[in-house]
């Protein structure tokens, strides 16, 4: 039997839109529903702002409560949104999905530009930038796609990123290595791979990179040889 996969694209119009805007220590949030009250004029709605702990249990009751406030105004669950922020923005992601709600991202660049527009501001505001966000994704639909990436798969990621961590920490130190030797003993002309030959470590076990140790070992060769040959 063969079988295929098909993405089907979900209508956020359903979905109740939940801004966050992600810090270390809480969360700012903020979401819209259409307004009850009736005007002629303008179309009203009711915007709910808020903040919570960035812990999870805070974040999965909190989303509890906002998927069951959702559902008791007509939608079928909850789209949550925020900036990439690196460590920060997973716990809320990922319970998010464990939930069943969708996820994505907006850019921080497009946050940062739309608050001046939005308000004339250039500052960081926790408390105007949920509103920004939920602008962005919900008015504009301006988002990026969070990918929900398998376990094996996550952790190669991870562990790529610590290898070329390790890598980057390698050459940085390789480099202040020869800094400093460079620093210690100007006369020191070898490139800063020589030290990592077979020869550049026979030189630093015996002499520890030092100019002076070998023209002193030199100069005792030299002694050595003439009293010989008298």
């Amino acid at each position: 039997m063969k079988m295929t996969h098909r993405v089907e694209k979900i209508n956020r119009k359903f979905y109740l839109t939940v801004a966050f805007d992600i810090g270390k220590d809480k969360l700012n949030y903020y979401y819209e529903i259409p307004g009850r009250l009736k005007s002629k004029h303008r179309k009203l709605v009711e915007c709910y702002e808020g903040e919570i702990e960035n812990k999870v249990r805070v974040i999965d009751q909190k989303l509890l409560n906002l998927d069951h406030f959702a559902k008791d105004h007509g939608y079928e669950g909850l789209h949550v949104v925020c900036e990439p922020t690196g460590p920060y923005d997973r716990k809320l992601m990922r319970i998010a999905r464990a939930q069943g709600h969708t996820t994505a991202y907006v850019s921080g660049e497009s946050v940062s530009k739309m608050k001046v527009v939005e308000n004339n501001d250039t500052g960081k505001t926790d408390i105007k930038d949920p509103r920004v966000i939920y602008m962005i994704s919900k008015n504009m639909g301006k988002e990026l796609t969070c990918r929900d990436l398998k376990d094996e798969y996550q952790l190669l990621r991870e562990l790529n990123r610590m290898y070329d961590a390790e890598d980057s920490a390698h050459t940085s130190m390789k480099c202040q290595i020869h800094f400093l030797l460079q620093r210690l003993f100007c006369d020191y002309s070898f490139k800063k791979d020589f030290l990592y030959t077979l020869t550049g470590r026979v030189l630093v076990e015996q002499y520890h990179a030092s100019p002076y140790r070998i023209l002193n070992r030199t100069l005792q060769d030299k002694f050595s040889l003439a009293r010989i040959c008298q």
